[in-house]
């Protein structure tokens, strides 16, 4: 893990040169400048989930992909629409996510990767894909690429919490439900 960590983590690529531009295709979870790509959000939202497996309703066209995990006083719902073929502007499909609760939530909070959210290779592209950049442009393209909390609308009636959502090709939300 040590050895290989820096190869896999970051798009540092010691094999052939250290490439210029910041997003240079490379596979790691972080740019050469630090910058946190949308993997390493998915992979960090991976890791919070509750220990336990949950049931979970989602409505929509059939490509959204949902999963539910319970944690001691958290539910977390992960919904995700994967494809590994490219297809630049396919409409977003809806879809309802329905889950069983006791109570009324005490909070819900929304985390998401998609074109405006955790998105630094959209950004740097709109800056004009500069091969060198600043300590401060890299800064703030860090914040402006950073996982934000967001508070979604959402619905509880009957002891069942309902949240809609539009997810285009390989977004991904995160819904973290306080009990």
């Amino acid at each position: 893990t040590e050895g290989t960590s820096v190869w896999c983590m970051s798009d540092i690529f010691e094999e052939l040169h250290q490439f210029s531009e910041e997003f240079h295709g490379g596979f790691g979870l972080i740019s050469q400048g630090g910058i946190e790509k949308p993997t390493f959000h998915a992979m960090r939202m991976l890791a919070e989930v509750g220990d336990v497996r949950r049931d979970v309703e989602a409505v929509g066209d059939g490509s959204v992909e949902a999963a539910a995990f319970e944690g001691d006083a958290q539910t977390q719902v992960l919904l995700f629409r994967q494809s590994m073929r490219h297809q630049e502007g396919a409409p977003k499909e809806a879809v309802a996510v329905r889950v069983e609760l006791d109570q009324p939530p005490k909070s819900v909070t929304l985390q998401r990767i998609d074109e405006a959210h955790c998105n630094p290779l959209g950004l740097w592209e709109a800056m004009g894909r500069p091969a060198d950049m600043t300590r401060r442009a890299l800064s703030d393209l860090r914040e402006r690429s950073a996982m934000i909390d967001e508070t979604p609308a959402c619905a509880w009636a009957d002891g069942m919490l309902t949240f809609e959502a539009s997810l285009g090709v390989n977004d991904v939300y995160f819904l973290r439900i306080d009990r």
